[in-house]
């Protein structure tokens, strides 16, 4: 996520793995994911993006 003063960009779409609490590593794009899923996590992270472009 990109966010700017205009708002914000989705860059990709990922997911971050831990193990035990521990970050595990990440995979870009996300593993066994549906579309429906894919859009709705955009849908999320636009959202914040958006809420935290508006605080600057």
């Amino acid at each position: 996520m990109d966010v700017r003063k205009t708002g914000p960009r989705v860059m990709f779409c990922g997911e971050m793995h831990t193990t035990g609490g521990a970050y595990d590593g990440y995979f870009s794009p996300v593993e066994e994911s549906t579309d429906a899923t894919t859009k709705e996590l955009t849908q999320w992270a636009s959202a914040l993006g958006s809420h935290l472009a508006g605080h600057g």
